[in-house]
């Protein structure tokens, strides 16, 4: 029996050393998730942040204004300043009839085409019907080449860079950055279409890492709780081995004081025995003497 306790014992121990670094582990893990969580979570409290002070600088000026058919305009990245250039103000202008300044849909037939070599606006933006002609008469080129192109612009047509130059039909023309006020509300506009879709895919990213979290917690938990019994266990064991080897000691120390006690028991009977054995030959040879004397009496009547 001790033998198997102690080979319980060293089983046990050898689990509970397991089951310690299993839970380190876990433990590890655990506080990893939950810093990418804190992290994920800061994140999107960021976005939101910017998100809302977008949102209030690309507010109309006055509660229940008409809202700009910019709202309604989407544009291929790094196109911003051209379209900022090319239209200006004009964007401010709201895309229903009923409001004072606005856009709306007339027939273009007969508009003329652009010079060769500019490509239409209307091709890097996502606009209502309203705004389309206008923009298929703003024309895309490189800024070398606007001024030489500038002269076989039709009335009514304008070219633009993407850095923001423009040259009107007319003669005027702008350099980039001289008028950079429409085309930096526009890069917040699609700045701000951006954020949104950054800030949905942050917090699908958070509800992730806090699910995480959440299942690395639980296994946390449980690895605690099987260290936890498994550490009794082994207490429970090793009190079991320190009883039984107590008991065996003392069974052992009983048997011993048990042999001395018979081995002088012995040693007396052995002494009686021979004590015995002397005592039986005087009186033997006390009975011999008597006989002697007897017959020494007989002879002597």
């Amino acid at each position: 029996d001790l033998a198997r306790l102690s080979g319980l014992v060293e089983t046990l121990e050898a689990e509970l050393a397991a089951s310690e670094a299993s839970e380190e582990t876990a433990q590890a893990r655990e506080a990893e998730s939950r810093a990418a969580a804190a992290s994920a979570k800061l994140h999107v409290q960021e976005l939101h942040t910017e998100l809302a002070t977008l949102l209030k600088l690309l507010r109309p000026d006055e509660a229940g204004a008409w809202m700009p058919i910019v709202d309604d305009v989407r544009i291929a990245s790094g196109y911003e300043q051209a379209l900022g250039a090319s239209l200006g103000d004009d964007l401010d202008a709201a895309g229903d009839e009923a409001a004072p300044s606005h856009w709306r849909l007339v027939p273009s037939e007969g508009d003329p085409e652009l010079p060769e070599g500019a490509i239409a606006l209307s091709q890097f933006v996502s606009c209502p019907p309203s705004l389309k002609r206008r923009l298929a008469q703003i024309g895309v080129v490189e800024r070398t080449q606007g001024k030489a192109l500038q002269a076989r612009l039709k009335p009514g047509q304008r070219l633009v860079s993407t850095e923001g130059d423009l040259w009107r039909w007319d003669g005027y023309t702008v350099a980039a950055g001289t008028a950079s006020a429409a085309g930096a509300r526009l890069v917040e506009r699609s700045r701000l279409e951006a954020l949104k879709a950054d800030a949905e895919r942050a917090e699908a990213t958070l509800q992730g890492a806090e699910a995480e979290a959440a299942t690395l917690a639980g296994n946390a938990h449980a690895a605690i709780e099987a260290t936890k019994a498994l550490r009794l266990k082994v207490r429970q064991a090793r009190d079991e081995l320190g009883r039984t080897r107590d008991a065996i000691a003392a069974t052992e120390h009983e048997s011993l004081a048990n042999s001395k006690q018979l081995g002088a028991l012995a040693e007396a009977k052995s002494r009686t025995l021979v004590g015995l054995d002397e005592a039986r030959r005087a009186l033997a040879r006390t009975l011999s003497a008597r006989h002697e004397l007897a017959a020494l009496d007989v002879l002597e009547a």
